[in-house]
């Protein structure tokens, strides 16, 4: 349900910001640079420019990157309020590209080891069965696959050391941090 409840707040939040009309080509190499829990707002701008817009939160924000030809969401990128870092990014990857791919986008984790989770195992009111979650909780990243059209409706990375406060308790890390 935690990985469900990312993808949903990532998506929804392309929805509510404030535009910004220099929408700029952007490609999953750009985003490859940056890391999850090091590189902060600065960097992601020095690398990738000004975001399409912005929501500010209590203790987090997000910048959205939208495609500069569509105008649809590409990437939003979450930071912790207290020290301006990337807690987690999401990437929608155009059918185009390579890493719409199953393969490609798994091989861009060399060191990942992914467990499969269908999305009904996760949000039990999902009523998509062609949904498939490829998830590494040791590198923070996540790959949501549709069966159906056989492609990479996403790619996401948290940081696996930050926690929820209610996880603080638990030997087990937060599968996402929101």
């Amino acid at each position: 349900m935690k990985i469900s409840a990312l993808f949903l707040t990532l998506f929804l939040s392309a929805c509510m910001t404030n535009r910004n009309s220099s929408v700029h080509p952007l490609n999953y190499d750009q985003v490859r640079l940056l890391t999850v829990g090091i590189s902060s707002e600065a960097d992601v701008i020095k690398i990738l420019g000004n975001p399409t817009g912005r929501i500010q939160d209590t203790d987090h924000y997000t910048l959205n990157f939208d495609d500069a030809s569509t105008g649809s969401q590409r990437l939003s990128i979450n930071f912790l309020s207290s020290n301006h870092k990337i807690l987690d990014f999401l990437w929608i990857p155009k059918a185009e590209e390579k890493e719409s791919s199953l393969a490609e986008a798994k091989n861009s984790f060399k060191t990942a080891q992914f467990k499969e989770f269908a999305e009904n195992e996760n949000n039990p009111h999902s009523i998509s069965a062609d949904v498939i979650f490829y998830k590494d909780e040791m590198s923070g990243v996540t790959i949501r696959y549709d069966t159906g059209t056989k492609t990479v409706e996403a790619i996401a990375m948290f940081d696996v050391n930050h926690r929820l406060p209610a996880e603080n308790t638990k030997k087990k890390k937060a599968p996402y941090s929101l």
